[in-house]
């Protein structure tokens, strides 16, 4: 299993799990570990304490490793700058168009 496949199969386990608009994360991947994070790539999230709301998100600025976990600052539209701990929150960050023809590709 390649590509979409894997990417789309995560996602729905993830997603059964939460009770949010699937639809809204058509062009996204699960964020499972620190490692899949790309900085200048825009980011959704659900709160743990709260399942039911898919967060507006914004671009990742800086990721920063700290006592109390792994602090993500991001930017929004209104160029308002705000920070998440990635261990509070499940995140999902928009797949690239370069990232889409890869995965595309990698299909056939």
């Amino acid at each position: 299993m390649d590509g979409y496949k894997k990417i789309n199969a995560m996602k729905k386990k993830v997603l059964s799990k939460l009770n949010v608009d699937a639809k809204a994360l058509t062009r996204y991947r699960y964020i499972d570990g620190l490692h899949e994070l790309t900085t200048g790539g825009y980011i959704r999230w659900v709160n743990v304490n709260d399942l039911s709301k898919l967060m507006n998100g914004g671009f990742v600025v800086r990721v920063d490793i700290e006592d109390h976990g792994t602090l993500i600052t991001c930017k929004n539209w209104k160029n308002m700058f705000f920070s998440l701990y990635m261990d509070e929150c499940i995140i999902f960050q928009r797949i690239t168009p370069d990232e889409h023809i890869l995965l595309i590709a990698n299909d056939f």
